[in-house]
């Protein structure tokens, strides 16, 4: 991904693929927007690194739950 790419990625309805061809292989933009949203509301994060020609990592971070009492 290039750097504008990159920074609009997790934007609702954005998208590279041509809308003709997004909306028949299931490419609303909505995908990266909707698990930045999870992310955030949970306190995590969405992290994405790219590299032009060798591809690009999405990472999901979300804070672990403190375990529930053991029941007696």
């Amino acid at each position: 991904m290039d750097e504008e790419t990159i920074r609009r990625c997790t934007e609702p309805f954005f998208t590279t693929k041509d809308r003709p061809q997004a909306v028949g292989m299931g490419g609303s933009g909505l995908g990266l927007a909707l698990a930045h949203a999870i992310a955030e509301r949970s306190g995590g994060r969405l992290d994405v690194e790219s590299q032009a020609g060798k591809g690009t990592t999405i990472s999901l971070v979300l804070k672990v739950a403190p375990a529930a009492p053991a029941r007696r």
